[in-house]
């Protein structure tokens, strides 16, 4: 139970630095389409074609980084949820053990 118990402990903090580790990568990224949106708009005085098409893109790659964000939100609920749960399994164990 214990060799079972170090292996689910590992694989979930194995897996929230791997979450935790892609929230950094894309809130850099976020950051860096910020910078890129603000000097393309300052320079949007009289903007061209590709001017325009280049701001559209940042916009759209913004946005997906953002849904990519929610999706981590989400695996970081999931792997505290799992956590929760098997220290709630771990504890009714103990308790159960104590019992005997």
């Amino acid at each position: 139970l214990a060799k079972k118990v170090n292996q689910t402990r590992t694989v979930i903090a194995s897996t929230r630095r791997e979450v935790e580790e892609q929230e950094e990568r894309l809130s850099i990224q976020s950051s860096q389409i910020d910078e890129l949106l603000q000097q393309h708009r300052e320079r949007m005085a009289s903007p061209d074609d590709a001017t325009r098409e280049l701001i559209k893109g940042l916009e759209e790659v913004k946005k997906i980084a953002e849904a990519a964000i929610g999706e981590i939100d989400e695996k970081r609920t999931k792997i505290n949820e799992a956590e929760a749960e098997l220290n709630e399994e771990l504890s009714k164990r103990k308790k159960a053990m104590a019992e005997d």
